[in-house]
């Protein structure tokens, strides 16, 4: 299901992607499989602007962390999003891509 996100760009970002089985029960990662969320352009970009791999689930439930470095010098714009969960070498499944907007702000991250 599609879910588009809007965050200010170079701020910490804490997101929660639930994950359930075909009859909606709720489902922990295993051993070995993970959760992959990233940030591109283009839905048709080989390269990603922002990649995280999240291999730890909480009653069905993976946190997806931004921190301010990921987004702080990237343009505010539109840009695509989704998740997908892997497990094994044969099971891959996607959330549908979304709209990822980063919008600007007054003052910007300072780093260290």
């Amino acid at each position: 299901m599609k879910q588009n996100i809007e965050i200010v760009r170079g701020t910490t970002n804490r997101f929660e992607v639930s994950i359930t089985t075909p009859t909606g029960a709720l489902y922990d990662l295993k051993e070995g499989e993970f959760v992959v969320f990233g940030i591109k352009k283009n839905i048709a970009d080989d390269e990603y602007l922002v990649q995280k791999k999240i291999t730890t689930s909480e009653a069905g439930i993976c946190l997806i962390t931004l921190l301010p470095t990921d987004t702080e010098n990237l343009e505010c714009t539109d840009y695509y999003y989704d998740c997908g969960l892997q497990s094994g070498k044969n099971f891959y499944n996607i959330i549908e891509p979304s709209v990822f907007t980063l919008i600007p702000s007054v003052t910007r991250y300072v780093s260290s």
